[in-house]
């Protein structure tokens, strides 16, 4: 993961370049002074201070189609720090989900994109639960997590269902235990750490996950060869007569982590 650290010039248009996401990055913005983001298929005039103004700390920026994103330092000082790689990818090989009725339906699928929720449009309710296996995390043991966020692309959605996500407290994968949906919903050491997701209507969403990913770089026998593994369930009632799961891309980078760390 190649981390490019800018400092930035007041009143100069930077292009955000060779990202390996054409269509979104993730930036650390360090200073407090503003800084906005534009877009365009060529450099903004010279003169404009008009755009989207930054925040300190970590910005998930989409970028439309066909177009770059070019950043402007209005005034004081500011540093950025992004990946032209785009993140820690989902492994989709090792992600999976299980889902169950309680009575005789008891599955698992792996390779794919996942499931979470739960489906009450078929006879005996069924709920779903999934699990998601980075890459190697390329994260030191015991390593300072300055900060860390999820990217969640979905296949499906349904506005207003909240989703947990709970890390998977092991240094290795434990891809191969996930046998049966019991393995999954509760056979699994999980963080104390939990963040919430509220799904929304844009399909991709963020979230902060610093406070988890540091639990998982403390884990006894952590390393750079660890993957980082995620539990996801739902916590949202089940709706009579409807089917409200939602489904994760997994390939293609889609479901990624994005960190900093010293």
């Amino acid at each position: 993961m190649a981390m490019l650290e800018y400092a930035l010039t007041v009143d100069v248009w930077y292009q955000l370049e060779d990202l390996d996401d054409a269509e979104s990055v993730f930036l650390y913005l360090e200073g407090t002074d503003p800084v906005v983001c534009a877009f365009g298929a060529m450099e903004p005039d010279a003169t404009s201070e008009t755009g989207i103004l930054l925040s300190a700390g970590v910005n998930a920026i989409p970028i439309p189609f066909g177009k770059s994103a070019w950043l402007k330092l209005l005034s004081g000082t500011g540093t950025i720090t992004f990946s032209q790689y785009g993140g820690i990818a989902s492994d989709q090989s090792k992600c999976a989900y299980a889902y169950g009725d309680g009575i005789s339906v008891d599955e698992v699928e792996t390779n794919v994109d996942i499931v979470v929720g739960n489906d009450d449009s078929v006879t005996d309710q069924l709920t779903y639960v999934a699990f998601v296996q980075t890459v190697a995390g390329g994260i030191a043991g015991a390593a300072t997590v300055d900060s860390a966020v999820l990217q969640l692309r979905f296949g499906r959605i349904v506005p207003g269902q909240v989703l947990r996500i709970y890390g998977v407290a092991e240094s290795s994968s434990q891809f191969a235990t996930i046998t049966d949906y019991a393995s999954l919903a509760s056979g699994l050491m999980l963080t104390t750490e939990f963040v919430n997701v509220t799904v929304n209507y844009t399909g991709v969403q963020t979230v902060d996950i610093t406070d988890l990913l540091q639990e998982l770089v403390n884990v006894s026998g952590w390393d750079a060869t660890s993957p980082i593994q995620l539990w996801i369930g739902c916590t949202s009632s089940v709706v009579t007569g409807q089917n409200t799961t939602v489904r994760i891309l997994t390939g293609n980078q889609q479901c990624s982590v994005f960190a900093s760390v010293s």
